[in-house]
């Protein structure tokens, strides 16, 4: 009688803890900004100049990756990418402390590597007094519409990748020589600069987390970011939703597992092949006048 009272008890215990994980797996998802995203945001729907799409496969109930997209401006729109140490419910929290430090940050949107600068400074403050060293890398981006111009600063996350629409040219968005910063959370006072380039019409950018390019095979080698190359080169002309499922499932089929070891976030960011010079400047130029004429109104 006695070991099916503890039994009981147990299996009540277990029960709990599932519900409140998957409560607070539910919170964490209604965060993050998930499926597709047009801008700008008022722009008709055959008229958009920017499209993003985002795929999440937490590596359990609560993960450490997380992403979010800022509207910085009418023309002006910032996508946040971070990974926190660890995965499960520790790797959550800060997260969700994170995600709370961004819409503080709000003010500096604008400003690439202010805006992870911002960061780093609450994450400092508020981490400050917890067990052994708790970071997060992280990329951030404006893509401006009005200027065509990308920039972008990097907190020791994975370097997104661009593949050219036109020519299947692949690329990364490396920093410039000397301005590797480390992950946020690790030191006092470190500023972050922003690199710029040009935002062309045929542009496509894949944002990821490590738990993609680390996913390990049989023989303990990694998926690697060559692979994630080959992958986007000869695959990238697919539909992005459709390129997303190639990689994931051959980085699943190459580690012989259903699911990843650790959380995968992927963002994609593709300029609109309608999106040449003279449009943006139409489309932005009306949209400024239906915003001032709604003011007037």
């Amino acid at each position: 009688r006695q070991l099916a009272e503890y039994a009981w008890q147990l299996r009540t215990h277990n029960e709990a803890m599932k519900a409140e994980l998957e409560l607070a797996r539910d919170i964490q998802r209604a965060y993050l900004p998930l499926g597709d995203a047009d801008f700008p945001r008022h722009a008709a729907a055959n008229s958009a100049l920017l499209h993003v799409h985002s795929r999440f496969q937490p590596a359990a109930e609560l993960g450490g990756d997380f992403f979010d997209i800022l509207e910085v401006s009418d023309t002006q729109v910032g996508i946040f990418i971070g990974d926190v140490m660890g995965h499960g419910v520790g790797a959550g929290l800060v997260a969700g402390i994170l995600r709370g430090l961004i819409e503080e940050a709000r003010p500096w949107a604008g400003d690439a590597g202010m805006f992870l600068s911002e960061l780093n400074c609450g994450m400092r403050a508020v981490l400050c007094h917890t067990h052994g060293p708790i970071f997060a890398t992280a990329f951030y981006l404006i893509a401006d519409l009005a200027k065509q111009e990308l920039r972008y600063a990097n907190a020791g996350h994975p370097c997104p990748l661009f593949r050219d629409q036109l020519t299947s040219e692949v690329g990364s968005l490396t920093w410039r020589p000397g301005e590797q910063r480390p992950a946020l959370g690790l030191f006092d006072n470190i500023s972050y600069a922003a690199t710029r380039r040009t935002l062309r019409p045929n542009d496509l950018f894949i944002l990821y987390t490590d738990g993609l390019s680390e996913a390990l095979g049989s023989n303990g080698i990694t998926f690697g970011t060559e692979r994630l190359f080959r992958d986007v080169r000869e695959q990238g002309h697919r539909p992005t939703p459709e390129l997303f499922d190639f990689v994931i499932e051959d980085a699943k089929a190459f580690s012989d597992r259903e699911t990843f070891e650790d959380d995968v976030c992927i963002l994609g960011i593709q300029m609109l092949p309608c999106a040449t010079e003279q449009e943006i400047g139409l489309e932005l130029s009306g949209q400024s006048g239906r915003l001032d004429s709604e003011d007037a109104a």
